[in-house]
């Protein structure tokens, strides 16, 4: 098969992974690989200054094909205030407007009286489709009530489809009347964790046919985002949990996510201030036991990834072949695969022999896979 008859798709693919310094080598190749080594070179364009976003602008303008390959726009407002104020911005915004579908943002809010979010220009950017903001707080600072900024910025996108928050800000709602427009937006994945909660609370009507939610630090609004997803949710990754927050949220899934393809789960033994006492179980590994358990059954659950330690804990049959004995009932039947992510201490047995001999009957289904990586 020659360059020219290489499906265009496979071949951006293969190109979104090489080096700027490939990237123009393969530019220089022949003619088939221009354009696509050019999209994948101008995928992306970050800026962090007035003086960056002018030398876009100038660039961009000498060569306007350019524009069209740029996808993604990174925005970062760290060491000093710029964006609100610059008037070479909103001329990048327009060049970039018909192409750009993905749009990241990293605030650093330095002063308290300053204003959250105050980028009207960025509704120029109506295909974005993806918004990723992280907004750090500064020194000391206190809660915000009744703030609509972050609300206001996000109904700027129709079109938005995937959100992920990195929010530092802690802002309440206190019963104002006047709250902020309801979302003009469906969200199908949200990612991330957020102090904003009268954000969090103003998303919710969003989140009717959310597919993937990722649980960065669990909060009580979790509950209600798997509650309001409902059978359109498809995967749940919960990155940080104790075992008793994980209980509550195993409990919503048996309850509203019947439709659950993919769990990752990611659980650390302790206390919670969302739930009772902390299980009495002896490692992490019984607390992801647990919470199947609490799931009791799932009809449609296909894969299963779960990250845990096992510092200073013995390593022997059991949990391990409880989990096999699990897996292997009847209360999950379309479970097909099995992925652990095991960080093990310095006092645990360095072989996985025990692991997969505990495990040979879901090794022999091809069900079990095992990864580990050595911790202090």
């Amino acid at each position: 098969m020659s360059i020219q008859e290489f499906p265009q798709e496979l071949l951006c693919q293969i190109l979104s992974g090489l080096d700027e310094l490939s990237l123009q080598a393969c530019a220089l190749t022949c003619r088939a690989l221009t354009s696509p080594a050019q999209a994948a070179y101008f995928r992306s364009l970050s800026e962090n200054s007035e003086s960056s976003v002018e030398s876009a602008v100038r660039r961009l303008e000498s060569a306007p094909s350019i524009a069209a390959f740029v996808k993604h726009l990174h925005v970062m407002e760290i060491h000093r205030p710029w964006i609100q104020h610059s008037k070479v911005l909103p001329r990048l915004l327009a060049i970039l407007a018909p192409s750009t579908v993905s749009l990241e943002i990293h605030l650093r809010q330095w002063k308290p009286e300053l204003s959250r979010l105050p980028y009207s220009s960025f509704a120029r950017l109506e295909r974005v489709e993806t918004i990723d903001l992280t907004e750090e707080g500064w020194p000391g600072c206190a809660s915000t009530t009744n703030d609509h900024a972050l609300p206001t910025f996000l109904n700027h996108f129709p079109r938005l489809r995937s959100l992920t928050l990195a929010g530092y800000l802690p802002n309440h709602d206190t019963g104002n009347k006047s709250g902020p427009a309801p979302p003009i937006f469906q969200l199908e994945k949200l990612v991330g964790s957020c102090l904003d909660t009268l954000a969090l609370d103003w998303l919710i009507p969003a989140l009717t046919s959310l597919r993937f939610l990722s649980i960065r630090q669990f909060t009580s609004h979790d509950l209600r985002f798997i509650a309001t997803a409902g059978q359109s949710l498809q995967c749940l990754e919960v990155t940080y949990a104790s075992d008793t927050d994980t209980q509550l949220l195993m409990n919503a899934i048996r309850m509203h996510a019947t439709n659950l393809r993919t769990l990752r789960l990611s659980v650390f033994r302790g206390p919670s201030v969302q739930g009772p006492k902390p299980l009495a179980k002896h490692t992490e590994i019984h607390a992801v036991i647990q919470s199947l358990l609490f799931i009791g059954s799932h009809a449609h659950l296909e894969q299963l990834i779960f990250r845990a330690s096992e510092y200073y804990a013995h390593i022997d049959g059991n949990p391990w072949n409880e989990l096999q004995d699990l897996i292997l009932g009847t209360a999950f039947p379309r479970l097909r695969c099995i992925e652990v992510l095991l960080t093990m201490g310095s006092n645990a047995p360095k072989s996985p022999e025990p692991i997969l001999a505990a495990v040979s009957q879901l090794i022999q289904k091809r069900m079990f896979h095992l990864s580990i990586t050595q911790g202090y």
